[in-house]
């Protein structure tokens, strides 16, 4: 498991990124789906424009907690894991 931490940790900037440029698409389509619901004439129309705002809503939650996640490994989780090492070997007594 550290090593799944580690690795958020040491590519964080490029999940960043990853994550801005999807929300970026996800607000384009979200722009998009809200203009086709505005033009809609029945009321079919209108419901499939609502499910797909919905289910972009719920994309952008999986996002928000995605960096929630990798804020937390990196700044709050790791370095505690660091200053107390949990598998520290014993050393013998000599005496």
């Amino acid at each position: 498991m550290t090593v799944f931490f580690e690795f958020i940790d040491q590519n964080a900037r490029y999940i960043y990124i990853l994550v801005a440029l999807i929300a970026l698409y996800l607000l384009y389509r979200a722009v998009k789906t809200r203009r086709e619901r505005r033009a809609a004439v029945f009321p079919l129309e209108k419901e499939v424009a609502e499910m797909t705002v919905r289910r972009l809503f719920g994309l952008a939650i999986i996002l928000v907690l995605i960096l929630g996640g990798t804020w937390f490994i990196t700044e709050r989780f790791l370095p505690g894991l660091e200053a107390n090492p949990a598998f520290a070997t014993p050393t013998p007594d000599l005496v």
